[in-house]
Protein backbone atom coordinates (compact mmCIF):
# COMPACT_ATOMS: atom_id res chain seq x y z
CA UNK A 1 0.00 0.00 0.00
CA UNK A 2 1.78 3.37 -1.29
CA UNK A 3 2.33 6.54 0.87
CA UNK A 4 -0.01 9.28 0.16
CA UNK A 5 2.30 11.35 -0.18
CA UNK A 6 4.19 9.59 -2.86
CA UNK A 7 0.70 9.39 -4.45
CA UNK A 8 -0.11 12.89 -4.35
CA UNK A 9 3.71 13.51 -5.74
CA UNK A 10 3.39 11.30 -8.48
CA UNK A 11 -0.20 12.82 -9.45
CA UNK A 12 1.53 16.05 -9.35
CA UNK A 13 3.58 15.27 -11.53
CA UNK A 14 1.01 13.59 -14.18
CA UNK A 15 -1.47 16.89 -14.48
CA UNK A 16 2.25 18.82 -14.70
CA UNK A 17 3.09 16.32 -17.87
CA UNK A 18 -0.20 17.12 -18.92
CA UNK A 19 -0.81 20.53 -19.34
CA UNK A 20 2.87 20.71 -20.83
CA UNK A 21 1.60 18.61 -23.75
CA UNK A 22 -1.19 20.83 -24.10
CA UNK A 23 0.83 24.03 -24.18
CA UNK A 24 3.01 22.25 -26.85
CA UNK A 25 0.21 21.41 -29.09
CA UNK A 26 -1.56 25.03 -28.56
CA UNK A 27 1.71 26.59 -29.82
CA UNK A 28 2.03 24.02 -32.92
CA UNK A 29 -1.89 25.03 -33.71
CA UNK A 30 -0.72 28.73 -33.64
CA UNK A 31 2.28 27.88 -35.62
CA UNK A 32 0.95 26.16 -37.95
CA UNK A 33 -2.01 29.03 -39.02
CA UNK A 34 0.66 31.61 -39.09
CA UNK A 35 2.41 29.48 -41.88
CA UNK A 36 -1.02 29.40 -43.41
CA UNK A 37 -1.98 32.96 -43.59
CA UNK A 38 1.49 33.84 -44.42
CA UNK A 39 1.58 31.20 -47.59
CA UNK A 40 -1.23 32.99 -48.64
CA UNK A 41 -0.28 36.86 -48.15
CA UNK A 42 2.56 35.64 -50.24
CA UNK A 43 0.26 33.79 -53.10
CA UNK A 44 -1.65 37.24 -53.32
CA UNK A 45 1.29 39.11 -53.66
CA UNK A 46 2.20 36.82 -56.52
CA UNK A 47 -1.07 37.09 -58.28
CA UNK A 48 -1.30 40.84 -58.04
CA UNK A 49 -1.94 42.21 -61.34
CA UNK A 50 0.71 44.48 -62.97
CA UNK A 51 0.08 48.14 -62.88
CA UNK A 52 -1.71 49.25 -66.09
CA UNK A 53 -0.70 51.23 -69.11
CA UNK A 54 -1.73 54.60 -69.02
CA UNK A 55 -2.19 54.18 -72.75
CA UNK A 56 -4.24 51.01 -72.94
CA UNK A 57 -6.95 53.30 -71.45
CA UNK A 58 -6.03 56.65 -73.54
CA UNK A 59 -7.30 56.89 -76.99
CA UNK A 60 -4.61 58.67 -79.04
CA UNK A 61 -4.95 59.39 -82.64
CA UNK A 62 -2.75 61.32 -84.87
CA UNK A 63 -2.83 63.02 -88.09
CA UNK A 64 0.73 64.28 -90.21
CA UNK A 65 0.64 67.73 -92.43
CA UNK A 66 2.67 67.08 -95.42
CA UNK A 67 3.72 70.24 -97.54
CA UNK A 68 2.69 67.90 -101.21
CA UNK A 69 -0.07 65.53 -99.66
CA UNK A 70 -2.10 67.40 -97.71
CA UNK A 71 -3.79 66.36 -94.71
CA UNK A 72 -3.15 62.46 -93.49
CA UNK A 73 -6.31 61.37 -92.04
CA UNK A 74 -5.88 59.83 -88.58
CA UNK A 75 -4.24 56.90 -87.39
CA UNK A 76 -1.88 55.42 -84.97
CA UNK A 77 0.67 57.82 -83.73
CA UNK A 78 3.21 55.18 -84.85
CA UNK A 79 2.20 55.26 -88.75
CA UNK A 80 3.55 58.86 -88.81
CA UNK A 81 6.13 59.36 -86.70
CA UNK A 82 9.01 58.10 -89.72
CA UNK A 83 6.83 59.80 -91.84
CA UNK A 84 7.14 63.36 -89.85
CA UNK A 85 11.02 62.74 -89.47
CA UNK A 86 11.68 62.30 -92.93
CA UNK A 87 9.59 65.30 -94.66
CA UNK A 88 10.79 68.81 -94.35
CA UNK A 89 8.00 71.37 -93.24
CA UNK A 90 5.61 67.94 -92.13
CA UNK A 91 4.04 68.60 -88.55
CA UNK A 92 1.99 66.52 -86.49
CA UNK A 93 -1.37 66.98 -84.94
CA UNK A 94 -2.01 64.16 -81.97
CA UNK A 95 -5.51 64.13 -79.78
CA UNK A 96 -5.01 62.44 -76.57
CA UNK A 97 -8.18 61.58 -74.95
CA UNK A 98 -8.22 59.97 -71.33
CA UNK A 99 -8.36 61.50 -67.38
CA UNK A 100 -5.53 63.66 -67.09
CA UNK A 101 -3.22 61.72 -65.08
CA UNK A 102 -2.93 59.27 -67.72
CA UNK A 103 -3.10 61.90 -70.64
CA UNK A 104 0.06 63.81 -68.90
CA UNK A 105 1.86 60.48 -69.03
CA UNK A 106 1.32 60.54 -72.62
CA UNK A 107 2.22 64.02 -73.13
CA UNK A 108 5.75 63.35 -71.30
CA UNK A 109 6.29 60.46 -74.28
CA UNK A 110 5.55 63.53 -76.60
CA UNK A 111 8.06 65.74 -75.33
CA UNK A 112 5.96 68.21 -73.79
CA UNK A 113 8.04 70.22 -71.63
CA UNK A 114 7.43 69.71 -67.24
CA UNK A 115 6.45 73.19 -67.17
CA UNK A 116 3.42 72.87 -69.29
CA UNK A 117 2.81 69.72 -67.46
CA UNK A 118 3.13 71.13 -64.19
CA UNK A 119 0.67 74.46 -65.99
CA UNK A 120 -2.26 72.11 -66.41
CA UNK A 121 -1.95 70.27 -63.84
CA UNK A 122 -4.00 72.82 -61.71
CA UNK A 123 -7.48 71.97 -60.82
CA UNK A 124 -9.70 73.93 -62.24
CA UNK A 125 -8.29 75.22 -65.25
CA UNK A 126 -9.68 78.56 -66.85
CA UNK A 127 -9.00 79.55 -70.26
CA UNK A 128 -5.59 81.24 -70.82
CA UNK A 129 -2.63 81.69 -73.50
CA UNK A 130 0.99 80.55 -71.82
CA UNK A 131 4.31 80.64 -73.52
CA UNK A 132 6.94 78.28 -72.68
CA UNK A 133 10.05 78.97 -74.27
CA UNK A 134 8.97 77.37 -77.52
CA UNK A 135 6.08 75.58 -76.88
CA UNK A 136 2.32 77.44 -76.34
CA UNK A 137 0.26 76.51 -73.99
CA UNK A 138 -4.10 77.19 -74.98
CA UNK A 139 -6.62 76.05 -72.57
CA UNK A 140 -10.27 76.89 -74.12
CA UNK A 141 -13.41 75.73 -72.68
CA UNK A 142 -15.68 73.95 -74.44
CA UNK A 143 -19.70 73.02 -73.87
CA UNK A 144 -19.55 69.21 -72.66
CA UNK A 145 -21.28 66.84 -74.46
CA UNK A 146 -24.71 66.43 -71.89
CA UNK A 147 -24.57 70.07 -72.24
CA UNK A 148 -26.44 70.24 -68.89
CA UNK A 149 -26.75 73.96 -67.20
CA UNK A 150 -23.85 75.22 -69.53
CA UNK A 151 -21.10 73.40 -68.02
CA UNK A 152 -17.59 73.08 -69.53
CA UNK A 153 -14.80 71.00 -69.83
CA UNK A 154 -10.76 72.37 -70.68
CA UNK A 155 -9.56 71.63 -73.89
CA UNK A 156 -5.63 71.73 -73.92
CA UNK A 157 -3.96 72.84 -77.41
CA UNK A 158 -0.45 72.72 -76.97
CA UNK A 159 1.73 73.80 -79.93
CA UNK A 160 4.80 73.19 -80.28
CA UNK A 161 7.54 72.94 -82.91
CA UNK A 162 6.59 70.17 -85.53
CA UNK A 163 3.53 69.15 -83.18
CA UNK A 164 -0.17 70.09 -81.57
CA UNK A 165 -0.96 68.03 -79.44
CA UNK A 166 -4.67 68.65 -78.07
CA UNK A 167 -5.68 66.86 -75.00
CA UNK A 168 -9.23 66.65 -72.76
CA UNK A 169 -10.91 64.10 -70.51
CA UNK A 170 -14.57 63.23 -72.31
CA UNK A 171 -15.24 63.29 -75.98
CA UNK A 172 -14.62 66.84 -77.66
CA UNK A 173 -16.76 67.95 -80.02
CA UNK A 174 -14.65 71.03 -81.44
CA UNK A 175 -12.18 67.85 -82.30
CA UNK A 176 -14.54 65.94 -83.76
CA UNK A 177 -15.47 69.17 -85.97
CA UNK A 178 -12.10 70.01 -87.08
CA UNK A 179 -11.87 66.35 -88.03
CA UNK A 180 -14.83 66.60 -90.31
CA UNK A 181 -13.82 69.81 -91.96
CA UNK A 182 -10.42 68.79 -92.74
CA UNK A 183 -11.62 65.53 -94.33
CA UNK A 184 -14.53 67.64 -96.63
CA UNK A 185 -11.18 70.22 -97.73
CA UNK A 186 -9.05 67.43 -99.59
CA UNK A 187 -6.71 69.12 -101.24
CA UNK A 188 -7.12 72.08 -99.52
CA UNK A 189 -3.98 74.07 -98.44
CA UNK A 190 -1.67 72.46 -95.37
CA UNK A 191 -2.75 74.74 -92.22
CA UNK A 192 -0.36 75.80 -89.88
CA UNK A 193 -0.23 74.97 -86.57
CA UNK A 194 -1.00 77.91 -85.16
CA UNK A 195 -4.08 77.91 -87.78
CA UNK A 196 -5.19 74.50 -86.57
CA UNK A 197 -5.08 75.52 -82.30
CA UNK A 198 -7.13 78.23 -83.56
CA UNK A 199 -9.44 76.50 -85.66
CA UNK A 200 -9.79 74.37 -82.13
CA UNK A 201 -10.57 77.22 -80.55
CA UNK A 202 -13.16 78.91 -82.73
CA UNK A 203 -14.89 75.87 -82.73
CA UNK A 204 -15.39 75.35 -78.97
CA UNK A 205 -16.14 79.19 -78.89
CA UNK A 206 -19.18 78.66 -81.79
CA UNK A 207 -20.65 75.53 -79.07
CA UNK A 208 -20.83 77.75 -76.59
CA UNK A 209 -22.34 80.56 -78.53
CA UNK A 210 -24.79 78.59 -79.93
CA UNK A 211 -25.67 77.09 -76.38
CA UNK A 212 -26.03 80.63 -75.37
CA UNK A 213 -28.47 81.49 -78.14
CA UNK A 214 -30.76 78.63 -77.08
CA UNK A 215 -31.12 80.28 -73.63
CA UNK A 216 -33.71 82.67 -75.02
CA UNK A 217 -36.47 80.50 -75.14
CA UNK A 218 -35.70 79.51 -71.67
CA UNK A 219 -35.60 82.91 -70.45
CA UNK A 220 -38.63 83.47 -72.20
CA UNK A 221 -40.66 80.49 -70.50
CA UNK A 222 -39.02 81.88 -67.11
CA UNK A 223 -40.92 85.10 -68.19
CA UNK A 224 -44.01 83.65 -68.66
CA UNK A 225 -44.23 81.78 -65.68
CA UNK A 226 -43.30 84.56 -63.18
CA UNK A 227 -46.20 86.76 -63.71
CA UNK A 228 -48.76 83.48 -64.53
CA UNK A 229 -47.55 80.98 -61.68
CA UNK A 230 -44.69 82.40 -59.41
CA UNK A 231 -43.27 80.15 -56.63
CA UNK A 232 -39.83 80.02 -54.76
CA UNK A 233 -38.84 77.77 -57.55
CA UNK A 234 -38.85 79.90 -60.21
CA UNK A 235 -36.32 82.44 -58.13
CA UNK A 236 -34.02 79.43 -57.74
CA UNK A 237 -33.92 79.03 -61.50
CA UNK A 238 -33.69 82.36 -61.97
CA UNK A 239 -30.75 83.06 -59.60
CA UNK A 240 -28.90 79.72 -61.07
CA UNK A 241 -29.32 80.83 -64.74
CA UNK A 242 -27.44 84.17 -64.04
CA UNK A 243 -24.64 83.11 -62.47
CA UNK A 244 -24.05 80.34 -65.11
CA UNK A 245 -24.87 83.50 -67.68
CA UNK A 246 -21.94 85.56 -65.76
CA UNK A 247 -19.23 83.24 -66.00
CA UNK A 248 -20.30 82.68 -69.36
CA UNK A 249 -19.82 86.09 -69.89
CA UNK A 250 -16.85 85.80 -68.25
CA UNK A 251 -15.39 83.17 -70.62
CA UNK A 252 -15.96 85.53 -73.42
CA UNK A 253 -13.95 88.43 -72.23
CA UNK A 254 -11.03 85.56 -71.84
CA UNK A 255 -11.65 84.50 -75.36
CA UNK A 256 -10.96 87.88 -76.28
CA UNK A 257 -8.04 88.41 -74.37
CA UNK A 258 -6.89 84.60 -75.27
CA UNK A 259 -7.47 86.27 -78.97
CA UNK A 260 -5.56 89.10 -79.01
CA UNK A 261 -2.58 87.60 -77.27
CA UNK A 262 -2.17 84.96 -80.12
CA UNK A 263 -2.49 87.96 -82.76
CA UNK A 264 0.29 89.29 -80.96
CA UNK A 265 2.91 87.04 -80.16
CA UNK A 266 2.18 84.37 -82.95
CA UNK A 267 0.91 85.67 -86.05
CA UNK A 268 4.72 86.74 -87.44
CA UNK A 269 5.24 83.47 -87.47
CA UNK A 270 2.18 81.95 -89.07
CA UNK A 271 0.31 85.22 -90.90
CA UNK A 272 -1.94 82.96 -92.73
CA UNK A 273 -3.90 82.60 -89.25
CA UNK A 274 -5.43 85.86 -88.93
CA UNK A 275 -8.56 85.64 -90.28
CA UNK A 276 -8.91 82.37 -88.17
CA UNK A 277 -7.90 84.71 -84.80
CA UNK A 278 -10.17 87.40 -85.84
CA UNK A 279 -13.22 84.87 -86.44
CA UNK A 280 -12.13 83.73 -82.54
CA UNK A 281 -12.46 87.26 -81.49
CA UNK A 282 -15.35 88.37 -83.22
CA UNK A 283 -17.26 84.85 -81.83
CA UNK A 284 -15.79 85.49 -78.42
CA UNK A 285 -17.56 89.04 -78.34
CA UNK A 286 -20.59 87.61 -79.22
CA UNK A 287 -20.42 85.05 -76.73
CA UNK A 288 -19.78 87.94 -74.08
CA UNK A 289 -22.92 90.02 -75.38
CA UNK A 290 -25.17 87.11 -75.26
CA UNK A 291 -24.72 86.12 -72.15
CA UNK A 292 -24.57 89.61 -70.31
CA UNK A 293 -27.93 90.14 -72.54
CA UNK A 294 -29.40 87.12 -71.20
CA UNK A 295 -28.16 87.67 -67.81
CA UNK A 296 -29.57 91.18 -67.53
CA UNK A 297 -32.70 89.67 -68.63
CA UNK A 298 -32.57 87.42 -65.99
CA UNK A 299 -31.47 89.60 -63.60
CA UNK A 300 -34.94 91.87 -64.36
CA UNK A 301 -36.87 89.10 -64.08
CA UNK A 302 -35.14 88.14 -60.62
CA UNK A 303 -36.03 92.11 -60.10
CA UNK A 304 -39.57 91.87 -61.31
CA UNK A 305 -40.47 88.73 -58.87
CA UNK A 306 -38.78 90.33 -56.28
CA UNK A 307 -41.15 92.83 -57.11
CA UNK A 308 -44.44 91.25 -57.46
CA UNK A 309 -43.43 89.06 -54.06
CA UNK A 310 -43.76 92.45 -52.15
CA UNK A 311 -46.18 93.97 -53.54
CA UNK A 312 -48.52 90.70 -52.84
CA UNK A 313 -47.20 90.95 -49.16
CA UNK A 314 -47.71 94.68 -49.13
CA UNK A 315 -51.50 93.59 -50.13
CA UNK A 316 -51.90 91.37 -47.54
CA UNK A 317 -50.37 93.12 -44.96
CA UNK A 318 -52.74 96.42 -45.83
CA UNK A 319 -55.98 93.60 -45.68
CA UNK A 320 -54.87 92.31 -42.50
CA UNK A 321 -54.00 95.88 -40.27
CA UNK A 322 -57.74 97.31 -42.02
CA UNK A 323 -59.57 94.26 -39.72
CA UNK A 324 -57.12 95.07 -37.44
CA UNK A 325 -58.25 98.62 -37.43
CA UNK A 326 -61.97 97.82 -37.65
CA UNK A 327 -61.82 95.55 -34.29
CA UNK A 328 -59.27 98.14 -32.27
CA UNK A 329 -62.73 100.20 -31.19
CA UNK A 330 -65.08 97.24 -30.98
CA UNK A 331 -62.16 95.41 -28.32
CA UNK A 332 -61.92 98.80 -26.41
CA UNK A 333 -65.57 99.00 -25.90
CA UNK A 334 -65.33 95.23 -24.78
CA UNK A 335 -63.10 96.46 -22.39
CA UNK A 336 -64.88 99.17 -20.98
CA UNK A 337 -67.80 97.32 -20.44
CA UNK A 338 -65.71 93.91 -19.07
CA UNK A 339 -64.45 96.28 -16.17
CA UNK A 340 -65.66 94.76 -12.57
CA UNK A 341 -66.89 97.99 -11.03
CA UNK A 342 -69.84 97.78 -8.67
CA UNK A 343 -71.06 101.34 -9.66
CA UNK A 344 -71.62 101.47 -13.81
CA UNK A 345 -75.03 102.86 -14.28
CA UNK A 346 -75.08 101.49 -18.00
CA UNK A 347 -75.21 97.80 -16.57
CA UNK A 348 -78.58 98.62 -14.95
CA UNK A 349 -79.78 100.03 -18.21
CA UNK A 350 -82.36 97.16 -19.68
CA UNK A 351 -81.47 97.82 -23.19
CA UNK A 352 -77.65 98.61 -22.72
CA UNK A 353 -76.62 95.60 -24.00
CA UNK A 354 -78.44 95.81 -27.32
CA UNK A 355 -77.53 99.62 -27.52
CA UNK A 356 -73.56 98.67 -26.73
CA UNK A 357 -73.98 96.11 -30.18
CA UNK A 358 -75.65 98.51 -32.38
CA UNK A 359 -72.81 101.47 -31.37
CA UNK A 360 -70.37 98.45 -32.17
CA UNK A 361 -71.91 97.52 -35.54
CA UNK A 362 -72.16 101.04 -36.45
CA UNK A 363 -68.67 101.96 -35.82
CA UNK A 364 -67.10 98.66 -38.00
CA UNK A 365 -69.55 99.46 -40.69
CA UNK A 366 -68.75 102.78 -41.00
CA UNK A 367 -65.15 102.31 -40.72
CA UNK A 368 -65.69 99.80 -43.37
CA UNK A 369 -67.09 102.00 -46.39
CA UNK A 370 -64.08 104.87 -45.08
CA UNK A 371 -61.42 102.04 -46.19
CA UNK A 372 -63.30 101.50 -49.59
CA UNK A 373 -63.86 104.61 -50.51
CA UNK A 374 -59.75 104.87 -49.89
CA UNK A 375 -59.74 102.15 -51.95
CA UNK A 376 -57.45 100.34 -49.27
CA UNK A 377 -60.10 97.16 -49.25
Amino acid sequence: MSDPKTRGVTNARVHKGTANDGLKALGNTLRTGVDLIAAAVAAIGERRLPPADPAATVAIRAALFEPESGFGTFGKLADFEDARRRETGSWLWVDVEGSPSEAHTVLAELGIERSVLQSISLPGLPAKFERFGKATLLVYRELEAQRAALSSQPLLVIVGEGIVVSSHAAPSAAVDDLRRDLNERVGAPVPAPVDLAVRLGRLAIIRLVNAVAELEDVIDDLEDRVFAEPDDAILSELTAWKSRLRLMARAGRVYERVGARIADELLADAPEARSGVVALIEQAERLRGLSEMHAHAAGDLTDGYLALSAHRLNRVMQILTVITVIFVPLTFLAGIYGMNFANMPELATRYGYFALLGVMFVAGVVQFIYFRRKKWV
